[in-house]
């Protein structure tokens, strides 16, 4: 990590939102490398949780990652509580990124219309995560 983009990122949080620990350690490790600090939720209630906690703390939450199909709380529904939340609370719609094994067209329509902003399939790379970082105004580069 330069110490350029420790310097640019400092402070950057991401939300990933993934059931599989395996995922939430892969991805966190990716931002971590970056110099952006990842908040990790198993589900899409713990996401709505650690949003708000976050919020509270005046620590705001840059970017999420979202996964689609998860226990208690999938995706779809977390990110229609989270933009709903957003518009309550009277702040900027943080964006949402789909992180879905499915990449099929309706696949990917159905996050679009569940409010999210993109779409990536998984794996996540490291190509990948400094493609939508820079995409989204996020990247050090």
């Amino acid at each position: 990590l330069s110490e350029r983009e420790n310097l640019l990122n400092n402070g950057r949080k991401i939300l990933v939102v993934d059931d599989n620990p395996m995922n939430l350690l892969i991805v966190g490790t990716l931002l971590e490398e970056k110099g952006i600090v990842p908040i990790k939720a198993l589900n899409g209630e713990e996401a709505i949780y650690k949003f708000k906690e976050s919020f509270e703390k005046g620590e705001q939450i840059d970017f999420i990652f979202m996964d689609c199909q998860m226990p208690v709380m999938d995706g779809f529904q977390a990110t229609r509580e989270l933009k709903k939340l957003m518009s309550q609370l009277g702040i900027k719609p943080v964006p949402i990124c789909a992180l879905s094994a499915n990449d099929g067209e309706q696949d990917v329509r159905e996050c679009l219309e569940s409010g999210m902003d993109e779409h990536l399939s998984k794996p996540l790379t490291d190509a990948k995560l400094t493609n939508i970082l820079k995409r989204f105004n996020l990247s050090a580069e």
